[in-house]
């Protein structure tokens, strides 16, 4: 007798994450940073063509929320992109997000064919370093004897005009 066995697997219509600009799906941004995001939604998908579809981006205080048009990345591939730049200062569906450090944002994409909800959270941090290649793209590997680059995103260690530096 070797017993039962089950397992469950909920389907949802889409999937939404906030991304990097090499589409790596992440959990926070720096300050004054852009926000990417990706949907999957194959019933948003028409054969042959680049189609487009809409999120709704909020901050954790409701002090604003824009709507994100994203494009297909390819025909037929059900996979759209977007992004919105990040600031301070902004106004409600101006094109730019306003954020503060420590703040969470949300995207909710409704499913093309359902009344179902995808979405995902991110925080805004006062920080973010990143592991770079010498043509400042995001590396995950290095092999050994291989020169370490990294990138520090720190808007509020921005003391003017001029070199500022921190420590990592």
């Amino acid at each position: 007798f070797h017993g039962q066995s089950s397992a469950t697997a909920r389907t949802a219509g889409s999937q939404v994450a906030f991304v990097d600009a090499a589409s790596n799906e992440v959990s926070a941004y720096a300050t004054a940073d852009t926000v990417y995001v990706r949907v999957e939604d194959q019933n948003a998908n028409s054969p042959a063509t680049f189609d487009s579809i809409n999120v709704t981006i909020l901050t954790q205080f409701l002090s604003d929320n824009e709507t994100l048009f994203l494009i297909e990345t390819g025909k037929d591939t059900g996979i759209f992109e977007g992004s919105v730049p990040t600031g301070p200062g902004s106004l409600p569906e101006d094109g730019s997000l306003y954020t503060n450090v420590g703040e969470t944002i949300e995207v909710f994409h409704t499913h093309a064919s359902a009344s179902d909800v995808s979405f995902d959270r991110a925080v805004i941090a006062g920080s973010q370093t990143e592991f770079i290649d010498a043509a400042g793209e995001l590396a995950e590997v290095y092999l050994q004897g291989d020169r370490v680059y990294v990138r520090v995103y720190d808007f509020q260690a921005d003391f003017g005009p001029g070199l500022d530096t921190t420590s990592v």
